[in-house]
């Protein structure tokens, strides 16, 4: 598992690393030059096919930062969290200038981790933000990594890029979570009256495993297909008394996302 989902992983560093330097106008020895400086390494050892998670999630940070993309570190001026007192450490104030200490200062120093998501509607491409929270151990001030929130997806798209990207990201450096734990917190992102629909998606059975969720597209909101179907399942009660000449109409009782739900109806009703 580790091992297919870190090649997953740098399928998908190599696919945002050649988009950014044939964007550029650059060769590929060009680009791989570059990245060797900016990754700090030797050029020999700049090959994303050696890279772990952690050095293919800076990767993508880097080349998304370059291209104008979403911040690493949350800016002051947006962050909701600016007036809790965010971390103030010299990777933070310096990260125009070394983005690689930021995101090695974010990775080391960054405890109490908890996930953030702001949205409005699950069916429809929206501005959103998604982000990693927590407390910086050095000077005890808010860490605030915002990611990508696929902000031109929508339904099943949407919620396999959002489980995609948390799970990269905290998996890159071996951290201790099941994968019951994992998905109860996946689940606690979304709002209320959301959940359900969202337990229901990852109860289906090309979402038992991270690894099915890349070979996704992201046309689902783009091509017209319906983009977040969630089955109902209903409780039909019937009867008949052929003797009495007695059909009468089925009842129904209940409706229920999860087939769980349905099966404690039908004990509670017997």
């Amino acid at each position: 598992m580790a091992n297919e989902t870190l090649r997953l992983k740098r399928m998908e560093t190599h696919q945002v690393f050649d988009a950014f330097w044939k964007r550029r106008g650059m060769s590929r020895t060009k680009g791989y030059q570059w990245l060797a400086r900016q990754m700090g390494l030797p050029e020999r050892l700049a090959h994303i096919g050696g890279f772990e998670m952690e050095q293919c999630q800076k990767v993508i940070d880097l080349c998304r930062k370059r291209r104008g993309g979403r911040s690493v570190m949350c800016e002051k001026s947006k962050c909701r969290h600016r007036a809790e007192g965010l971390c103030s450490c010299p990777p933070v104030r310096n990260r125009e200038d070394n983005l690689l200490a930021l995101l090695e200062h974010m990775a080391v120093n960054m405890t109490d981790v908890h996930w953030e998501l702001d949205y409005t509607d699950l069916n429809r491409p929206e501005k959103r933000r998604l982000c990693r929270v927590g407390t910086c151990r050095v000077c005890g001030g808010v860490l605030c990594h915002e990611m990508d929130a696929s902000d031109h997806l929508a339904g099943d798209g949407f919620l396999a890029a959002v489980y995609r990207h948390l799970y990269q990201v905290h998996h890159a450096r071996g951290r201790d979570m099941t994968d019951a734990e994992f998905r109860r917190r996946f689940v606690e992102l979304f709002h209320v009256q959301d959940r359900p629909a969202v337990r229901a998606w990852l109860e289906r059975p090309e979402n038992s495993d991270v690894r099915y969720m890349y070979r996704r597209g992201s046309g689902a909101a783009d091509a017209g297909e319906p983009i977040l179907e969630i089955p109902v399942y209903t409780i039909v009660r019937t009867g008949t008394d052929s003797d009495r000449g007695a059909f009468p109409w089925p009842s129904n009782g209940g409706q229920f996302p999860v087939p769980a739900e349905g099966q404690s109806g039908v004990e509670k009703k017997k």
